[in-house]
């Protein structure tokens, strides 16, 4: 959206008919159909895809300059959805060998050990998995299916990996002074990292393809593009 400084309200004006035509051309639409300027000539435009609905487009008269201010509604819906998959997993971090030895013996598979073997695989099973679900509880987790950037490489799921460790004392009220400043080194530092890994990777790709058009014009649309959702393998 912007002032264009032509007269779209002309429809026969060569620099209103060149620019509806590149509109057109990119499957584009301008949505300010009243004047925009106190001289009673539409110059300013909001445009949008022509699959975009406009709720509604509200032309204020022009009061502190010379062009009106726009108030546009937009119904806009992501297109990029990306479902996730939910897994469960035991929670070892916080597993006490010692507490589970403990109990382990004590348990009616050590103290009364069946005598048949289907019966001893039965017990061991069924023993085994009690103990775990006191000691190593299943936890719920959610595994997003959106692909990882094509730049997002191990030294980026380090450097995430850092920051969660980082953070996750402070989700739990931890006050430090000392942890939060680490906190926020480590995120400005991943962010870096991240930019820098990106802008590499792109000119990179980029750059290898400036002899081929139509290589070129695939690798831009790429990066212009936002990811779509995939199975994590």
């Amino acid at each position: 959206m912007g002032d264009v400084n032509i007269h779209l309200d002309n429809p026969t004006d060569p620099a209103t008919i060149e620019f509806t035509s590149l509109l057109s051309a990119h499957n584009l639409i301008q949505v300010v159909l009243s004047p925009t300027h106190k001289a009673n000539h539409t110059l300013d435009v909001v445009i949008v895809k022509s699959d975009v609905t406009v709720a509604s487009v509200n032309v204020q008269p022009p009061v502190l300059s010379d062009h009106s201010m726009i108030n546009v509604e937009l119904e806009l819906r992501s297109i990029q959805h990306h479902p996730s998959t939910f897994c469960s997993r035991r929670s070892w971090r916080t597993f006490d060998y010692d507490a589970f030895e403990c109990d382990l013996i004590q348990s009616s598979l050590v103290s009364s050990t069946p005598t048949d073997v289907h019966d001893l695989f039965n017990a061991y099973d069924v023993t085994l998995t009690s103990l775990l679900d006191v000691h190593a509880p299943r936890r719920r987790f959610r595994r997003p299916t959106r692909q990882s950037e094509p730049w997002y490489d191990a030294e980026c799921r380090a450097a995430k990996r850092l920051m969660r460790s980082l953070e996750r004392p402070i989700y739990r009220q931890t006050q430090s002074d000392e942890l939060r400043a680490a906190c926020r080194k480590q995120f400005a530092q991943q962010r870096v990292l991240f930019y820098q890994k990106a802008r590499n990777h792109w000119s990179d790709a980029i750059a290898s393809c400036l002899h081929d058009p139509r290589a070129l014009c695939s690798k831009i649309n790429k990066l212009c593009s936002p990811p779509s959702a995939c199975q994590i393998q």
